[in-house]
C-alpha cells in the first residue's frame, strides 16, 4: 500500500489533483492516452452538474483504497439525467479500454441543452 501511494504523490505531481487521476496513472510501465482526460472530465462534470464534490473529507489513503482498491465511484441522486449518468459512469470505468470518447459526452450536454432551449 505505501508503494501505491507513493506511486499516486509521484505520478500526481504534473498531473493534477490525485482524486481526478485515472487509474492506469498508477502503474509506470503503462501507455495511456486520452483516456485519462476521460476518467477525469467525468468526475469534473459529476462535480458540475450534481453540485457535490466526489471523495469530500478523504486523505491521500482513504482516497487511494476508496477509488483505486475498491473501485468506487461517487453517488447520483434522482436528479442526474439518466442518460447523462451513463456517460459519466462509462467515462470513469476503471478500465480504461471500457470508457466512452469525451465527444460521447459531449453529444449527451449537447441533446440536453437542445431540450431546455426555446
Amino acid at each position: 500500500m505505501a508503494r501505491v501511494l507513493a506511486t499516486i504523490q509521484h505520478n500526481t505531481a504534473g498531473n493534477g489533483t490525485s482524486k481526478y487521476t485515472a487509474p492506469e496513472l498508477l502503474d509506470a510501465n503503462t501507455k495511456y492516452g486520452e483516456e485519462v482526460d476521460t476518467y477525469s472530465s467525468s468526475l469534473i462534470l459529476y462535480e458540475m452538474v450534481s453540485g457535490k464534490i466526489a471523495f469530500e473529507n478523504m486523505n491521500a489513503i482513504q482516497l487511494m483504497t476508496a477509488i483505486y482498491l475498491h473501485k468506487k465511484r461517487p453517488d447520483f441522486d434522482s436528479t442526474f439525467s439518466k442518460k447523462l449518468q451513463k456517460k459519466v459512469e462509462l467515462g470513469w470505468s476503471h478500465d480504461a479500454k471500457e470508457r466512452c470518447k469525451l465527444d460521447d459526452i459531449l453529444q449527451v450536454l449537447l441533446e440536453m441543452k437542445n431540450l431546455f432551449m426555446f
